[in-house]
């Protein structure tokens, strides 16, 4: 989730200077150290489809009804989180976590000491910090910065941030992932609400990370394609079931 938030959230806040909106599909393709797809954004009239080669769910992003769709490709299932459902999982978290809470106070000590410590770290992954480095690089062809993602004293994510423009996403896509990761986040802060959540720093950096280092290596942007991408691209396969909310978060 977090690298999916690093990539697409850095939209966030930042300015562009194009001009009147371009009717384009915009296809983002990451590859990983042995040149293999493994991060890809197709965007396309105000819709985006985000995929991790190394993750079984696939996202949807319709931006006319701010609704995120997650799809469990091996489970065959989705889940939708409108506007609705997104306040709807707020309000469930915050139950869930009253409710923890309320046991904690009757452990005994040592689990308290315990799960204090586990809270502590969960506390530091909801609350990333940015570090700007100041160095400069060109990656894959495009001038960018060096950020890093900080979970506490530790590097999460080393960015290479360059701007929409270098990058040469039209304005209308790049409008779509904005509004994909305003819902991303806020969907990741109701899950983790009672710890403190707070991603808007990811919203603070602007621009496209065109390389990412994490726990997971090294992905590179090394295709922007404006060719067009087909209609089905945003749609739930035929076949899936839908799942409510209580059972998409139930575990």
């Amino acid at each position: 989730m977090l690298r999916q938030l690093a990539t697409i959230c850095l939209s966030l806040g930042a300015g562009l200077a194009l001009a009147a909106p371009a009717l384009a599909d915009t296809t983002l393709t990451y590859t990983d150290q042995a040149n293999k797809p493994t991060l890809r954004y197709y965007i396309a009239a105000g819709q985006v489809r985000l995929e991790d080669k190394g993750d079984d769910n696939i996202m949807l992003y319709q931006a006319d009804t701010d609704t995120l769709i997650i799809i469990d490709t091996d489970e065959r299932e989705y889940t939708v989180l409108d506007p609705a459902a997104r306040q709807q999982l707020k309000k469930k978290m915050s139950a869930a976590m009253a409710e923890m809470k309320a046991k904690l106070a009757d452990m005994p000590p040592e689990a308290q000491q315990m799960m204090q410590g586990l809270m502590g770290g969960l506390m530091n992954a909801a609350k990333p910090s940015i570090q700007k480095t100041g160095k400069q690089q060109t990656v894959g062809g495009y001038d960018c910065r060096i950020v890093n993602i900080m979970m506490g004293a530790k590097v999460s994510s080393e960015l290479c941030i360059a701007s929409a423009d270098e990058v040469k996403i039209p304005e209308a896509d790049y409008q779509a992932m904005q509004n994909m990761g305003a819902g991303l986040q806020q969907m990741a802060e109701a899950i983790l609400q009672g710890f403190g959540a707070d991603f808007s720093v990811l919203g603070e950096l602007g621009g496209v990370a065109v390389s990412i280092r994490d726990d997971d290596g090294r992905a590179l942007l090394t295709s922007v394609s404006d060719s067009a991408i087909p209609a089905a691209t945003f749609e739930v396969p035929a076949g899936y079931t839908r799942k409510s909310l209580d059972d998409e978060f139930s575990n």
